[in-house]
């Protein structure tokens, strides 16, 4: 019988302590909405301001705090950045699963590959001095043998020479 009462009366403590801070956490959940949609709306001024509308339509959808398609809430944010981890467990999987069968490598390792392979391949500044000076004769021998007409002048001294 004492455990009864023992029981009853913690359960009355409880559900008065209940009482008490169900309005104190409707007043602190109030109060961080309404500091976040200030927030919001500050941020969806500078993305106008800046022209950015995909970046003010997705501020618009999470202020409006509606259902979109596929009954996605659009009324909360994105916490976080997903970590490496996550990232490679996502992409290492095969295409049919939604991955890309990536690979983790250090950007040190990827540019000196890159330039084991770029030494290998001729220099392309002889070739393209060469090419330009071509195409300067072209141009110019283009010019001089053209009617003269006012949309072409003729401009000798203005091209260079080969």
């Amino acid at each position: 019988e004492n455990r009864v009462n023992a029981s009853a009366e913690q359960e009355a403590d409880l559900e008065a302590e209940l009482q008490k801070a169900t309005p104190v956490c409707r007043k602190a959940k109030r109060h961080f909405h309404s500091t976040r949609d200030c927030d919001l709306l500050e941020e969806l001024y500078e993305h106008w301001r800046h022209h950015r509308l995909a970046e003010c339509n997705k501020l618009l959808q999470v202020l409006c705090r509606g259902r979109g398609p596929k009954v996605r809430s659009y009324c909360t944010l994105k916490s976080a950045m997903p970590t490496t981890e996550a990232w490679l467990d996502l992409w290492q999987k095969p295409g049919g699963q939604g991955g890309m069968l990536a690979k983790k490598v250090s950007w040190q390792d990827m540019a000196q590959e890159h330039y084991e392979c770029a030494a290998d391949l001729p220099p392309r500044s002889l070739q393209f001095g060469v090419l330009a000076k071509r195409a300067v004769g072209r141009l110019k021998k283009h010019l001089t043998n053209c009617t003269k007409r006012k949309s072409c002048p003729f401009l000798p001294r203005a091209l260079p020479s080969c």
